[in-house]
């Protein structure tokens, strides 16, 4: 999708040396690395754990930094690769939506009568299916706020991490 191209020695040996090397410092299988023909610099890492797992870097990354530069940044990346940073972020996301849909499925659930009917059915009032929509109705507005922050403390807290433990 976006047209990312693998790294060969003979078209990017600067950047081929600098995962070649930092691999070797910090101790992990080598990521394979791929190019996109970008003129903005960027650069991530993905993969679930080490030894599947990939770093890409923009031309434009390639363009403006020197070798130094470079050596941080990739030792940035797989410094999120070695920390198995991916991985949490996933967990991260598909526990938070969990909260999210339950909410979200609570709500509908009540909406349409199902709490009423089933107090109804007890004989009682639909006091206590009035309060469950309200919680339900409260989760459901401020679960994808929770989550929202959840997910920028995480991500906020391994860029630091990332930063610190750099194999460089």
């Amino acid at each position: 999708m976006s047209k990312a191209r693998p790294v060969t020695k003979e078209e990017f040996p600067y950047l081929y040396n600098v995962v070649e090397g930092l691999t070797i410092a910090a101790g992990i299988p080598p990521p394979r690395c791929y190019v996109i023909d970008d003129t903005a610099p960027n650069a991530f890492a993905t993969g679930r754990n080490p030894k599947h797992s990939v770093i890409v870097v923009t031309t434009g990354l390639l363009e403006k930094l020197s070798r130094v530069e470079l050596e941080g940044v990739v030792a940035h990346e797989m410094s999120h690769i070695k920390n198995y940073d991916v991985l949490l972020q996933t967990l991260t996301v598909v526990m938070v939506g969990i909260v999210a849909l339950l909410s979200d499925w609570m709500r509908r659930t009540f909406w349409w009568g199902w709490g009423e009917k089933a107090d109804s059915d007890r004989g009682k009032g639909s006091g206590g299916a009035a309060i469950i929509m309200a919680l339900a109705l409260v989760m459901a507005i401020l679960s994808p706020l929770i989550a929202q922050l959840i997910r920028f403390a995480i991500s906020r807290k391994r860029e630091f991490l990332a930063d610190a433990s750099g194999p460089c």
